[in-house]
């Protein structure tokens, strides 16, 4: 129905690429559920965690929903 956006990580998910998943974050419309694939990362420092959380309040706030996937 349109109200599902997945985004699939790659590689290392350090503060380096802070800009480059704010702005992937930033484009997700409102009221969407977001379903983040962290399964094929290397790593995730505290950087990217702290991101993902505060876009998860912001996100929720405006009716939307953050889904972490760590399979894969």
């Amino acid at each position: 129905d349109g109200r599902r956006v997945d985004l699939h990580l790659d590689g290392a998910g350090t503060f380096l690429k802070l800009p480059a998943l704010a702005a992937a974050l930033e484009a997700v419309p409102d009221r969407r559920e977001l379903h983040v694939h962290l399964g094929r990362l290397r790593l995730v420092d505290h950087a990217v965690l702290s991101l993902l959380t505060s876009f998860q309040k912001q996100h929720e706030a405006k009716g939307g929903r953050l889904v972490l996937d760590w399979a894969g």
